[in-house]
């Protein structure tokens, strides 16, 4: 009876920068049963926080240094990129082939040869078959693409796919999050320096928009000194998010030793700011759709998550229902449940490794690093198939001597 051989189990590995921290998630699927769909199960996970001092590479390279390379091994691995690095650049273009579409886009985007470039079609069910497509333009400087494929090369990690958020956010809504999603809905993400704006027709996204007004600035009024029944309370950055993660400064009945009504009233423009930008964005997709539709609910993402209560002060300015979101027990480990923002940010990587029949991501990989790649999976499946050649006609020659051996 022979040995059995144990097959080399695929992984999906995402590598995300997300809410100030890096996280490297290594997920698998597996079938729950004959007649039932795949499960998405998240395996494994490295969490590293900012170092302040350090710039997005040298973040990233101090996180795979730490990381064991054997994580990386049997994985499909895919990287997304910081949305501080992305140009993202809105077009609206009629219904083309592909080729035409390509040239379209093409004579659009200014200083081509500086840039990598993807793009997605947004469509909503309810816009005219016959109208413009909303045409999502992904960009990035070729330099800093490059800087990281060295990178990867330099700590040995062949990648699958780079992409962008945008991508991240469809798959996160559509398959990690147990919330059950309307028929429409839009999706606020706070990062540091961007508001990303999502709307979603039957979780796909239908409309995008992002706006320069993060989190930094959001927080930025309250690093100050303030006084406070004659004591005097100095906020830094950490400080400050520390008050907003323990607190609840929108409902400020209990009494507290820290100047909560102070600090509300310092973050009151730049919440009102937020709130205008994100009326804005609902005229707009009104304006684009053919029907109006209502959105029946808010998702909250990114650093809002790391603000108590926040869907209170967003119901009351926006009169809609707010939804945080809910994760799959398969995705977040036990460990992590007390906190929400960490959560989301295990989840946004998971996502990032999804692999699915029902959408499409972008892929910023550049097509020389792809035939680089399939070049080398050839030269090795040529070595292989050599070595096992000349294993064959070893055998052969040993059986033909043994033979010669037993007729003499």
């Amino acid at each position: 009876m022979g040995t059995k051989v144990k097959k080399a189990i695929k992984y999906n590995t995402g590598i995300t920068f997300r809410n100030s921290k890096i996280v490297i998630t290594k997920s698998q699927y597996s079938k729950i049963g004959a007649y039932f769909p795949k499960d998405y199960e998240l395996k494994s996970e490295y969490i590293y926080s900012y170092i302040n001092t350090y710039d997005y590479i040298e973040n990233l390279n101090q996180a795979l240094s730490n990381t064991t390379h054997g994580f990386f091994e049997n994985s499909n691995i895919t990287f997304s990129l910081p949305f501080d690095q992305i140009t993202v650049q809105k077009l609206s273009l009629p219904e083309l082939n592909k080729r035409d579409l390509l040239s379209a886009i093409n004579n659009q985007i200014d200083d081509l040869d500086e840039y990598f470039w993807t793009y997605r079609v947004l469509k909503s069910e309810t816009q005219s078959q016959k109208g413009p497509n909303n045409i999502l333009v992904i960009k990035i400087e070729k330099d800093i693409i490059e800087k990281y494929i060295k990178l990867f090369d330099k700590h040995k990690i062949s990648l699958n796919s780079i992409v962008s958020e945008v991508d991240i956010l469809e798959q996160f809504v559509s398959d990690l999050i147990s919330n059950k999603i309307p028929k429409t809905m839009l999706a606020i993400d706070l990062e540091n320096n961007f508001l990303k704006l999502s709307i979603f027709e039957n979780n796909r996204m239908v409309f995008f928009r992002d706006v320069r007004l993060g989190f930094a600035e959001i927080i930025k009024p309250v690093l100050r000194k303030i006084s406070y029944e004659g004591k005097e309370f100095e906020f830094d950055e950490e400080k400050a998010k520390e008050v907003l993660i323990e607190n609840d400064i929108f409902d400020r009945k209990e009494k507290k030793d820290i100047p909560l009504d102070n600090i509300f009233f310092l973050l009151r423009p730049s919440l009102e700011k937020l709130v205008i930008e994100i009326q804005k964005t609902l005229q707009f997709y009104f304006k684009k759709s053919d029907s109006e539709i209502n959105i029946a609910s808010v998702l909250i993402l990114g650093k809002l998550l790391q603000i108590k209560n926040v869907s209170s002060y967003f119901k009351e300015s926006l009169n809609l229902p707010i939804e945080k979101p809910e994760f799959k027990a398969n995705i977040v480990k036990i460990k992590h449940q007390n906190n929400i923002s960490l959560q989301e940010a295990i989840t946004m990587s998971a996502a990032a490794s999804l692999e699915t029949d029902n959408f499409s991501k972008t892929n910023l990989l550049p097509s020389y690093y792809i035939t680089r790649k399939t070049h080398t999976s050839i030269v090795t499946i040529l070595i292989t198939f050599f070595l096992f050649w000349l294993l064959f006609i070893l055998f052969l020659n040993v059986n033909y001597t043994k033979n010669i051996y037993t007729i003499k």
